[in-house]
């Protein structure tokens, strides 16, 4: 394989990013709108709902940057946290795709690495998940019940 024959695709689909942005804005809005009602509020709470609101508002930008990279020595996924694992070195995997539903659920696979523990990767893109699967069945690291993904 070649550079070119690295695939790269959003983690997320463009469904699940508009939910999750709908989510944010209302419960942004909610926030809002409590703590306006509130004359007498804790510092506390303010101080809890905006750990809160930061932890949500990560969510969300990982959620719209996060991409999955599959090249022929590494699977990675960059965004606000990144992961990389080199296929060598990848013990079992599993791919979880429920055809039907790949615009509610996004497809992932789940990597188990010898004695590191396992990674979850998401990949929008079917066409990354089958170039993954190719990857993984020539180093023949795929666990038996991984079935070969078709269009």
């Amino acid at each position: 394989m070649t550079k070119s024959d690295a695939l790269e695709c959003y983690s997320f689909t463009v469904f699940s990013k508009f939910i999750a942005v709908l989510v944010f804005v209302c419960l942004g809005y909610l926030l809002i709108k409590s703590t306006s009602q509130m004359a007498s509020v804790a510092w506390q709470e303010i101080s809890l709902l905006a750990l809160l609101f930061a932890c949500l508002s990560w969510a969300l930008a990982y959620m719209l940057i996060a991409k999955t990279r599959v090249d022929d020595q590494y699977i990675s996924e960059s965004g606000l946290a990144s992961k990389q694992v080199k296929i060598s070195e990848i013990g079992k995997c599993k791919v979880i795709d429920i055809p039907g539903l790949r615009w509610l659920i996004i497809p992932r696979v789940v990597v188990q690495v010898s004695g590191f523990g396992s990674y979850t990767f998401r990949a929008s893109d079917h066409e990354v998940l089958t170039h993954f699967n190719r990857v993984l069945m020539q180093a023949s690291a795929c666990v038996a019940s991984s079935k070969p993904l078709e269009h």
